[in-house]
């Protein structure tokens, strides 16, 4: 994780995968690692990621904590975070719904990286109309007989992707101890949306503790 998180190439990172899969502790290790390096704010809502109590968990290092009293003010107070707490870095750990990755586009575009998780995988989350935003948000776009014919196979009308995703890499916790690597986030959402394979990082931790990096064909359907 080390090339991903380095200080001298941080890039916004959000976090896929199932329920209980493991995105809450990797997000914190996370944060503890870049709390070394860069101003780090974690919007906390389920008290998870940073701990409940006065002290906060000794997991998220020097990270701070903006906790947030009801589910449905986590979009509002991640906007705080940004607006009066000038941090480097905005943690979020679970964005549901529109609101959210609305505030995690505005926090990504003044300048902020941010690192987040979210339910699902890569695939499905191409064509959620919830969360797309997350991935640049998409449009159909449809075309005349003509250039149908020439350009898109037929296809009158093809989804494609109509601005920079939020976040410049995506980590898919597709088992324990095993990641896929998006490494160029807006590459591989118009290959998914177009329907065509592209080639994923993927990393096994063994049971000596040693990382085999391999890669992957991904297919979106």
């Amino acid at each position: 994780m080390q090339d991903i998180i380095c200080a001298r190439n941080l890039q916004s990172l959000l976090i896929l995968g199932p329920p209980g899969c493991g995105k809450t502790t990797l997000i914190r290790e996370i944060c503890s690692e870049i709390a070394n390096y860069y101003n780090v704010m974690i919007v906390d809502t389920s008290n998870e990621l940073g701990g409940d109590g006065d002290v906060a968990h000794p997991g998220i290092g020097k990270s701070r904590r903006l906790q947030v009293l009801t589910r449905s003010q986590q979009h509002k107070v991640m906007v705080e975070a940004l607006c009066n707490h000038t941090p480097d870095v905005i943690v979020v750990d679970e964005i549901t719904n529109s609101d959210e990755a609305e505030a995690a586009r505005t926090i990504a575009q003044r300048g902020c990286f941010i690192i987040a998780t979210t339910h699902g995988n890569f695939n499905n989350l191409t064509r959620n109309p919830i969360l797309t935003g997350l991935l640049g948000d998409t449009s159909t776009v449809t075309f005349g007989d003509s250039r149908a014919k020439h350009n898109h196979g037929g296809k009158k009308s093809v989804v494609e992707r109509v601005r920079e995703p939020t976040f410049g890499v995506c980590i898919e916790i597709e088992a324990h101890g095993k990641l896929v690597i998006y490494s160029n986030t807006a590459h591989c959402v118009d290959c998914a949306l177009a329907r065509k394979p592209f080639i994923a990082q993927t990393r096994q931790l063994r049971s000596d503790g040693a990382v085999e990096v391999g890669h992957k064909l991904i297919t979106c359907f």
